[in-house]
């Protein structure tokens, strides 16, 4: 897989710049990690790079097919199919069992055959075994963390895009979560994460740093 990040930027009414002109580019498959404080910009490009939020400026690209060239049905649609977001925050559907909601990607992707087979070996995986019929308020923080990251393994994404996937996780869970990515990776998705634990960076290969809305390194 090929990302392409060109001159994308991000600003909003009133002159506020959250991201100035970006660019950058990686081959393969990869793990990178994307670290500054908070402000820094960090969310925005991720957002930007999974096509939830159009840029200011600029494209991204996927094997050289342009995001900017796809309206919101095929965006929606491609991105179901080859990427895979884990959001800051709490993100599961309050009404859905955790089971249910590591599947919605796979519903959404309209595809076809039963992916609850699936969905309950990555929850597995999480160590959230016999969870599939609990509610989300029924889960810890970091329980529902690691949850999101089952979702967004759910249909085999080419890239995985993951905002702090360690917060909320003491240093086990966490070192469990980056395994997890690794072999991800193994299997040929790409993981691009956001974060402030600095543990994580011995697990990238990739190291993207941000202040003020600008990329440094």
């Amino acid at each position: 897989m090929l990302l392409e990040v060109k001159n994308v930027s991000k600003s909003y009414k009133a002159g506020i710049s959250a991201l100035e002109s970006t660019s950058f580019n990686v081959m393969g498959t990869f793990n990178a990690c994307l670290t500054g404080p908070s402000g820094s910009g960090k969310s925005t490009l991720l957002n930007i790079i999974s096509g939830l939020l159009p840029p200011s400026s600029g494209e991204v690209f996927f094997d050289g097919a342009s995001l900017a060239t796809l309206d919101d049905a095929a965006l929606s649609r491609f991105r179901c199919e080859n990427i895979g977001c884990v959001p800051q925050g709490r993100s599961m559907l309050a009404s859905l069992t955790v089971l249910e909601n590591v599947c919605l990607p796979f519903y959404l992707a309209k595809k076809k055959g039963d992916p609850k087979d699936r969905a309950t070996e990555l929850l597995a995986l999480m160590g959230l075994d016999g969870f599939s019929n609990r509610r989300p308020k029924e889960l810890s923080g970091g329980e529902l963390r690691r949850a999101a990251i089952a979702r967004g393994l759910m249909n085999q994404p080419k890239l995985l895009v993951a905002d702090e996937p360690t917060s909320d996780l003491d240093p086990a869970n966490a070192e469990a979560v980056m395994a997890l990515f690794a072999k991800a990776i193994d299997a040929g998705v790409s993981v691009l994460l956001a974060t402030h634990d600095m543990n994580c960076l011995k697990h990238c290969s990739i190291h993207l740093t941000m202040e003020k809305g600008r990329l440094l390194a």
